[in-house]
């Protein structure tokens, strides 16, 4: 019966799975090391006690009558010398003294011996301090009578007397003392000895306990061993290296960038680091998905990797952000390098389904030429990337001057929000005139920043400032303001035409736009239709979905939409469809040369009739002389915007244009010259053109 229970139990235990076999094994070993610890704790915790109270009778009690003992000793032999003293100064005031110092000599012996008397004592303590107590009081008033007597004699009939009489009283106390503090140093050794053997006897007992729950640990552990090996290897990994592409984290990076300021110190070989992250990264997961994101992560690591020396670290330090450390290498060779891991890196790549643009903006910093403090370094290294995607140039070797760059965007910062809010900013206007009429049919509202000490602020140099640190939103919130406002007045005054708002990715984030537009439009009684909102392609594919809700109801509320730039941005024309816009706008680039290159003016008539084609008007930015007006008349462009027609003027002068300027009337439509449009036909022919 009991083979059969016992094959049952084997063959239950075999057919469960490991995790639970081990799960089984480790809780049984377990629980049989915590019993054989239990009973140790059990033991130890009893003789510990007993330990302690030894101890403590030693350091808390004994230790404290010995030193009263000693007091009193020392107190005795202290008055017997101020009765020698009393006996022999002449001097009432030294004699005076004198008695001050014994009488208070024998309060502190009676305040010790009243302390003494206060703790628990055995029978021979009891017995010494009943014989203490009873001398103290008759030999106090021998005492007393030799004070007095030393106080009516002099010289050697006052010592004679101390001698004979005084001391000898006072030496029986001090016998009795010394019998005590004998007895208090045999009570404090006896007390060590019995705690010795207590400690000998536990560590005895504790240790036969202990041995055999090292047994059972040791079973335990060459089972469980490999596991927890496995496991810290796992915990390692994590802890160092990256998830998903496996390179090292953030910690390891700074472990080794500390490595590599030890080999400075003592072999003084620099380093350079370069941190770098890649370009769009964020459209690649808005558009494709996260998983495509991943998938571009883990190609960068590998190609980084492979371009990299042996010696060298690439790290991830956090979403789409990588570092490099470059041992022994000064900035001048790490631009060798970066060079060479951009030319591998920059390419478009198949990931799963999609083709994805790979590109990545790296900065350098080598110490210790450009700082020795490690943060530092890392702060001008991520200084030198920015610059690097700002001027879309790959890569930037850290200069003082871009530091400069850096310190002035911040202190721009804080001058753009004091700007909103003093009124240092104005709205400059360029007209946009129709091809067909040849007469103004709107305008663009572009802000300007006039600072009190910098001069005339260029857009281009707050616009991106504003972005970055979110002060776009109020700055926006004003150009919407101060324009419907305009607007409004000029209607008033019979010019009937629309004004055009740049709206940035913020902007059209911003769930709360249409709401505060309405508002506005509201407030200044102005129509919807008025107002025209631009906005570029990189802007709405930044996250399309809410981009695209928010133009919606902007469209809805009936206000115009027009797209920005159009051409330089990286979204496809099935989402151009899907997009509510009544106007596309092409980049002033594809306009500048129309007259020289062939290749722009086959871009501009193909997008005038892509525009066409999907029932919207389309904008020539960037005119600038009679020929491309001419040109983007014949191609059928709608209107048009450049200096040619107008710079961007202030609204007093845009005053002044709208009554003296030629531009600004109703007309018929102007003609090209036919000798141009001919002279463009023959220096370039379509297909169409050679059938």
């Amino acid at each position: 019966m009991k083979l059969q229970l016992v094959a049952s139990l084997k063959y239950k235990i075999s057919a469960l799975s490991e995790p639970v076999r081990i799960g089984f094994g480790l809780g049984a070993g377990f629980a049989g090391t915590l019993l054989v610890m239990v009973l140790v704790m059990t033991v130890g915790f009893s003789y510990m006690a007993r330990i302690y109270a030894d101890l403590e009778q030693v350091s808390r009690v004994n230790n404290v009558k010995t030193e009263l003992a000693h007091k009193m000793k020392y107190v005795q032999r202290e008055r017997a010398l101020n009765l020698y003293a009393l006996a022999m100064v002449k001097d009432p005031f030294e004699a005076d003294e004198e008695l001050q110092h014994f009488n208070q000599k024998a309060r502190e012996f009676l305040l010790a011996l009243d302390k003494f008397g206060s703790f628990g004592m055995n029978v021979q303590e009891r017995d010494i301090f009943d014989k203490i107590k009873p001398l103290t009081e008759e030999r106090g008033r021998i005492v007393r009578d030799a004070i007095a007597f030393a106080q009516t004699h002099q010289g050697g009939q006052s010592l004679e007397y101390m001698r004979k009489v005084a001391i000898p009283g006072q030496q029986g106390i001090a016998d009795q003392v010394d019998k005590l503090l004998d007895l208090q140093e045999s009570l404090t050794q006896q007390a060590v000895v019995h705690a010795e053997e207590s400690y000998y006897r536990a560590r005895l007992f504790m240790l036969a306990l202990c041995g055999i729950a090292i047994a059972i640990g040791v079973l335990v552990a060459i089972v469980v061993l490999r596991h927890v090996m496995r496991q810290s290897r796992e915990l390692e990994q994590k802890a160092l290296f990256d998830d998903l592409t496996k390179l090292p984290n953030r910690s390891l990076f700074f472990d080794r960038l500390g490595q590599a300021t030890v080999i400075y110190g003592k072999e003084k070989k620099p380093f350079s680091i370069v941190i770098f992250d890649l370009d769009r990264f964020k459209e690649v997961n808005d558009i494709q998905g996260h998983h495509v994101g991943d998938l571009l992560l883990k190609y960068v690591a590998q190609k980084v990797t492979a371009a990299m020396r042996k010696t060298d670290t690439v790290a991830r330090l956090g979403g789409d952000e990588f570092g490099m450390l470059l041992p022994g290498v000064s900035a001048d060779s790490a631009e060798i390098i970066v060079k060479k891991i951009l030319a591998a890196l920059n390419q478009r790549v198949k990931l799963g389904e999609f083709m994805v643009d790979c590109a990545s903006s790296m900065g350098i910093a080598s110490y210790p030429e450009h700082d020795e403090d490690i943060p530092r370094l890392l702060l001008k290294a991520d200084m030198a990337m920015y610059a690097a995607k700002r001027a879309n140039v790959g890569y930037r070797i850290y200069t003082p001057e871009i530091e400069m760059v850096a310190s002035r965007n911040i202190e721009l910062q804080h001058e753009l929000r004091n700007a909103i809010e003093n009124k240092q900013l104005q709205l400059y206007y360029q007209p946009k005139i129709s091809h067909h009429s040849g007469s103004i049919v709107g305008v663009e509202a572009l802000v300007r920043w006039n600072h009190p000490e910098r001069g005339l602020v260029a857009p281009d140099d707050f616009i991106p400032l504003a972005e970055v640190t979110g002060l776009i939103q109020p700055l926006t919130l004003w150009v919407l303001q101060t324009a419907i406002k305009q607007s409004v007045t000029w209607h008033e005054a019979g010019h009937v035409f629309t004004i055009a708002i740049n709206l940035s990715t913020r902007n059209l984030l911003d769930g709360d736009l249409p709401g505060r537009i309405a508002k506005l439009l509201a407030t200044y009684r102005a129509k919807p239709e008025w107002l025209m909102l631009e906005i570029t392609e990189s802007s709405v594919m930044a996250e399309p979905a809410r981009a695209l809700d928010t133009l919606v109801k902007l469209n809805k509320m009936g206000i115009q939409l027009s797209l920005d730039d159009f051409g330089t941005g990286y979204s496809s024309l099935a989402y151009l469809r899907k997009l509510p816009v009544s106007e596309i706008k092409i980049d002033k680039s594809f306009i500048k040369d129309m007259e020289i290159d062939t290749n722009d003016t086959v871009i501009v008539r193909s997008t005038i009739a892509l525009g066409h084609n999907l029932g919207m008007k389309v904008v020539a930015e960037g005119v600038e002389n009679i020929e491309i007006w001419e040109l983007l008349t014949a191609l059928g462009c709608d209107s048009s915007q450049g200096y040619y027609m107008s710079r961007p003027i202030t609204v007093s002068a845009l005053d002044e244009w709208l009554h003296s300027s030629a531009w600004a009337k109703e007309k018929t439509v102007v003609q090209p010259r036919p000798h141009f449009i001919e002279r463009r036909r023959k220096q370039f022919k379509t297909p169409k053109d050679v059938e």
